[in-house]
Formats: C-alpha cells, structure tokens, sequence
C-alpha cells in the first residue's frame, strides 16, 4: 500500500497518497495540494504545521519534498524545469501535466544549485 500523509483538522481528516503530491502552495493560513491527477484540495493548515507533520509523518530517508521558499512546499520527483531568471518552475508527472509555478529568483537559484552542486538528485 503507498504510504500516505494524513492530516486531521476541524474541518475533517484527509489522506493523501505521499506519491501523487505534485506541491503544496501557501494561500495565507490555508494551504493547496496539487496533486499528480489535477486534483487540488485547500487545507486550513499554515506550510509551517505542514511540514512539522511532514517530519513526524514520513520516513526520515524520504527527502523528496523541499520547501522552496515561503511559499511552496515542492515533490522533487516532479521537477521538470526550473528558471531562475523568470521566476518560474515547472513540475510535471511525466504524462504531459506540467504544473507551471512561480517563484522568486533566489528560491529558484538556490534550488537549481542543489541539483548543480549533487546535494538534489
């Protein structure tokens, strides 16, 4: 069975398959999860409490997400491009859905140093 992330609030509780997690966007105090079949789901849950439930939750060798910013909590098995110079990252589920994000320049070049520099693979 895929591993999931679980996450339970007053409004209700929600499961979500760790491996179809394309990103997770801050919206103020919600937060929005793309997923790898378009679906989107908003949370009441600030990226914060979201990645201390991340830490408790996951296996402590899975680092596949990263958060990229203040923004925006990234599934590194999703990226396809990223651009520094326009601000924009492009992630893709390797079937012809690309999720076109922006975000600022350094998030970006900090990020695409990670991947130049071996400590992103």
């Amino acid at each position: 069975m895929t591993p999931h992330l679980t996450i339970s609030n007053t409004i209700g509780l929600y499961r979500f398959p760790i491996d179809s997690i394309v990103y997770i966007a801050a919206e103020g105090n919600y937060s929005r999860f793309k997923m790898a079949d378009d679906d989107e789901q908003v949370l009441v849950c600030q990226l914060g409490q979201l990645e201390e439930i991340m830490r408790e939750q996951l296996n402590k060798e899975d680092n596949r997400f990263l958060r990229v910013g203040r923004s925006l909590i990234i599934n590194l098995d999703y990226v396809y491009v990223i651009n520094p110079s326009k601000g924009q990252l492009i992630l893709s589920n390797g079937c012809g859905v690309r999720y076109p994000i922006t975000a600022s320049k350094d998030a970006l070049t900090a990020l695409k140093n990670a991947y130049d520099n071996g400590v992103i693979k």
